[in-house]
């Protein structure tokens, strides 16, 4: 897959313009994405800060990808974030069970962009928290 460059400026402005478009309360999955997103592009915006850059490259995409963990222990912050979620089982056409449990937080995308519900303990109210927590975090650092 291609990797395209963004500003820090471009980071910036989508951060704010996807959280404000994720505002909505109760929130459904079409705005818990946009909140991961909006969290995705913050925390870029703010490692490019931390690093006195102002482009996001190729290189720095393939080194994160959608993996919010991996940027949030780069940047050394001290923002909790589950390693896994949970899906309920599915079943397949010979109504055998499917196991969708211990899902990698990375693919959280997936599950939202497709219409999973989670399960506890890392429920949907549990994320969105969480992530609120990590705008906060944000918030502060880029605008100082």
């Amino acid at each position: 897959m291609a990797h395209i460059s963004f500003t820090d400026r471009e980071l910036r402005h989508a951060w704010r313009s996807l959280y404000q478009a994720s505002a909505q309360h109760p929130r459904s999955n079409p705005h818990r994405l946009l909140l991961l997103y909006a969290i995705e592009c913050g925390l870029k915006a703010l490692w490019l800060k931390r690093a006195r850059r102002t482009l996001f490259e190729a290189k720095d995409i393939g080194q994160t990808g959608h993996d919010l963990r991996k940027i949030i222990s780069q940047l050394r912050l001290n923002l909790p974030l589950p390693d896994t979620f949970h899906l309920p089982d599915v079943f397949d056409a010979r109504r055998n069970p499917v196991a969708r449990r211990h899902n990698a937080l990375e693919n959280l995308h997936q599950a939202w962009r497709y219409g999973g519900q989670l399960e506890a303990p890392n429920d949907d109210a549990t994320l969105e928290t969480e992530l609120e927590n990590i705008y906060l975090q944000i918030t502060k650092e880029l605008r100082s």
